[in-house]
């Protein structure tokens, strides 16, 4: 829990003097969606990339990503995204032990952005 307050509050020593600067930053992403198409369940997890393009006044901080379950981890850089340059959001699978479809949300949040969160998605079929 401590670690979880003393990340909080640097996370948030980086954000207000971005918030300071001007605009607000805009995520747009190329896509919300990515098929992974079929996994082979034997061959270990699969990872995506999301990117997108910060296409506000100001800079943009991905302040946190969560996973709709344990067998999903999104990965991301917690530097600031300045107005006009590329940042991206990977997504890593682990499909053992979870044969068929799935289809998994992962929750972005960002400080000083237009749009506080967006909902990115994986989905794709499991053979074993």
């Amino acid at each position: 829990m401590k670690a979880k307050t003393i990340a909080l509050l640097l996370m948030m020593c980086i954000a207000l003097p971005l918030m300071a600067k001007g605009g607000k930053g805009e995520a747009r992403f190329e896509t919300t969606t990515i098929d992974m198409g079929t996994i082979d369940e034997n061959k270990g997890a699969k990872s995506a990339t999301f990117h997108f393009t910060n296409i506000g006044e100001g800079n943009l901080v991905i302040t946190g990503a969560t996973a709709q379950c344990g067998c999903t981890k999104p990965e991301y850089s917690e530097a600031p995204v300045a107005s006009g340059k590329k940042g991206a959001v990977k997504v890593t699978y682990n499909p053992k032990g979870r044969p068929g479809a799935f289809s998994k949300t992962i929750t972005v949040k960002f400080a000083n952005a237009k749009k506080g969160k967006i909902i990115l998605r994986i989905k794709g079929v499991v053979k074993r």
